[in-house]
C-alpha cells in the first residue's frame, strides 16, 4: 500500500534576532590625558521590524532595505547624542524635538567633507566592523576638540542609534549635509495609470480599502474640469490591499467595486479640501479657506467632520489662525485657477492635539505655484494656544503632506523640528516644480507607508504619469539608551562612542 502525505506551506513572516548591546562613551582631556568613561546596556526598539513587518501591498522589497552592507550599517549605522533622557520602551522609536530633547553630537557612516565642514555637532566614523562568527557589529565614532561640544549647564544623558543618513545629516539645520539629504527610503514604486483623480487613494481606510473623495456628486468632477462652487462632497472606499487582500483587490483603484457616499456639507467649497483622515472612528475631517474659486482667507479655515459609518456630517464650524499667512486649502484642476498659483491639496498633519496648517506665499506672476513657508499649529480644542513653525531659510517650492513622528513632521522635501523648518531634498526624483506635486501618505503617524504622489495634472497637455511609492521614514531611533550618569563634552576634551550589538536569539 502506497501512502501520500501533503502538506501545506504556509506564508511566514520575517523574524527579527533578538539583540543585545553595549555603549562605552570615552571623553578623553587632551590636557591632562585622562578619561572620562560611561557605559551600560542599551535597548533596540521596534523601528526596523515594524518597517518590515508593513508589507503594503506585497510590495516591501527586502533587499533596498538591507542596503548593501547589511541593515546593521544603513539602519544602525548612524548615531544621535540627546540632552535629555529617553522613555525606554521599545515602541518609543520616533526622535522628539529640538525643544524637548536638543541633539549636542551626531555622526553616521561618511566622513566628513573638509569643503563642507560646516556643522560642529558632527563627528566621524572610526570604525565598523561586522564579525560573523558571533553575529556582532561594532561600530566607533569621534569627535575632536571643536566638534560635539555642550554650553556650561547642559549635559548629554541619551543616545541612538539610527540610519545612517541620519547619523550624518541631523534632525534639521541649515548645513550642508542637512540641505542634501532625504529624508525618506524607498522600499518600491509601481506606476499608477489612473487619471480620475477620485480615484486617487488618499488615506487607508482600513487594510484592504482605500478611501478618497471628489467635490460635488459622484462625477461632476473629473481631470481638466474648471473648478466650481458646491456644498457636496463624495466620498469613495474602494478595495485596495494595503494590508489584507480578498476575492477581489488589484494594485489600481478602479472602482469595480466600491462603497460611495455624498454629503451634503454646512458650507460650500470650490475645489478639492485639504483633509485629514481618523482611521480608528472612520472620520474624515475636511478643510478649506477657499471663498471663491480664486480667492481665500489667510486666517479662517472651515472644517467638517464626516463619520464614514454614518455617512453624515458630524460636526462643522471654523478654525482660525492668529497671524495672516495661510495658504490656500482646496485644489484646482484647471490652467486657469492653477496657473494663479492658488492651489494645494494635501493631508493635514494632526498630532492628537495640533493641526499642523501650511503657511505660504505667491511669488508673483509667472509663478504658477504657491511657496511653504512653515505650519501653523493650532490647538483644535483651544485655539488661542497656537504658535508658527517657520522656514529657517532658502524656500521650499511645494506643499509636502507629511508624516508626524514624535517631536517632528518628515516630508520629502522639507523637515519641521520644534518652530522650525528645514529644507532638504526630496526623496522623490524628477520633482516636476510646475505642477506643484505633493504625495500623500496612507499612514501619516506610522514609520513606514504608502505613498501617492500627486502630479498626474493635466496643463495644456497630455497626461504626466504618476507613481505610487512604498516609503519608510529614515528619522527614527533604532535603539535607546540612557548614560547612567550626564556627561558634558567641553573644547579640552575628545569624545569617542563605541556601540556594540550582538544577536542573542529569536523573539517570540
Amino acid at each position: 500500500m502506497i501512502k501520500s502525505t501533503y502538506q501545506l506551506t504556509g506564508f511566514e513572516k520575517p523574524k527579527f534576532p533578538k539583540i543585545k548591546g553595549h555603549v562605552k562613551v570615552t571623553l578623553h582631556n587632551c590636557k591632562n590625558g585622562k578619561n572620562e568613561v560611561v557605559e551600560g546596556e542599551n535597548i533596540v526598539t521596534n523601528a526596523v521590524r515594524d518597517i518590515f513587518l508593513s508589507n503594503y501591498l506585497g510590495a516591501v522589497d527586502y533587499s533596498k532595505l538591507f542596503g548593501t552592507d547589511g541593515i546593521w550599517k544603513k539602519w544602525f549605522g548612524g548615531v544621535l547624542l540627546y540632552e535629555q533622557a529617553h522613555t525606554l520602551n521599545a515602541d518609543n522609536y520616533f526622535p522628539p524635538s529640538d525643544a524637548q530633547s536638543h541633539v549636542f553630537a551626531h555622526a553616521g557612516q561618511s566622513s566628513i567633507d573638509p569643503d563642507h565642514d560646516d556643522d560642529s555637532t558632527r563627528g566621524n566614523p572610526v570604525t565598523s566592523v561586522y564579525t560573523f562568527t558571533n553575529n556582532t557589529v561594532k561600530q566607533v565614532w569621534e569627535w575632536g576638540i571643536s566638534k560635539g561640544n555642550v554650553p556650561d549647564g547642559k549635559f548629554i544623558r541619551a543616545l541612538s542609534l539610527t540610519h545612517s543618513d541620519v547619523g550624518d545629516a541631523g534632525l534639521g539645520s541649515d548645513y550642508y549635509a542637512f540641505q542634501n539629504f532625504t529624508p525618506f527610503e524607498i522600499i518600491d514604486r509601481f506606476p499608477d495609470h489612473s487619471h480620475n483623480r477620485y480615484d486617487y487613494v488618499y488615506s487607508q481606510y482600513d487594510e484592504a480599502n482605500a478611501l478618497s473623495f471628489a467635490i460635488g456628486e459622484d462625477g461632476d468632477w473629473y481631470e481638466g474640469h474648471q473648478a466650481f462652487e458646491s456644498n457636496k462632497l463624495t466620498v469613495y472606499i474602494r478595495k485596495f490591499p494595503f494590508l489584507k487582500t480578498g476575492l477581489y483587490q488589484t494594485q489600481l483603484v478602479d472602482g469595480t467595486f466600491q462603497q460611495q457616499f455624498t454629503v451634503t456639507l454646512s458650507f460650500n467649497i470650490y475645489a478639492n479640501p485639504c483633509f485629514y483622515f481618523d482611521q480608528e472612528l472612520k472620520r474624515l475631517w475636511v478643510f478649506t479657506n477657499m471663498t471663491g474659486s480664486s480667492a481665500y482667507s489667510k486666517s479662517v479655515i472651515k472644517y467638517s467632520v464626516i463619520d464614514c459609518l454614518t455617512q453624515t456630517e458630524v460636526d462643522h464650524g471654523t478654525i482660525t489662525s492668529d497671524t495672516e499667512n495661510l495658504a490656500p486649502l482646496g485644489y484646482g484642476d484647471n490652467s486657469n485657477y492653477h496657473g494663479e498659483g492658488r492651489s494645494v491639496f494635501s493631508a493635514i498633519v494632526f498630532d492628537g492635539t495640533y493641526f499642523y496648517f501650511p503657511t505660504g506665499i505667491n511669488n508673483g506672476a509667472g509663478d504658477i505655484k504657491e511657496r511653504l513657508t512653515g505650519y501653523q499649529k493650532i490647538n483644535f480644542s483651544n485655539q488661542a494656544d497656537q504658535s508658527t513653525i517657520t522656514l529657517s531659510s532658502g524656500e521650499v517650492d511645494c506643499f509636502w503632506s507629511g508624516v508626524y513622528g514624535g517631536g517632528l513632521i518628515v516630508a520629502p522635501g522639507c523637515v519641521a523640528n520644534g518652530s522650525t523648518l528645514y529644507p532638504c531634498q526630496s526623496s522623490i526624483g524628477g520633482l516636476l516644480e510646475n505642477n506643484g506635486f505633493t504625495v500623500i501618505p496612507s499612514q501619516p503617524n506610522k514609520p513606514s507607508g504608502f505613498f501617492q504622489r500627486m502630479d498626474a495634472l493635466r496643463i495644456a497637455g497630455p497626461y504626466i504619469e504618476g507613481w505610487r511609492y512604498i516609503m519608510a521614514n529614515k528619522m527614527l531611533n533604532t535603539t535607546l539608551f540612557n548614560l547612567p550618569n550626564p556627561v558634558q563634552k567641553t573644547s579640552s576634551q575628545s569624545m569617542t562612542v563605541e556601540y556594540t550589538l550582538q544577536e542573542v536569539g529569536e523573539e517570540s
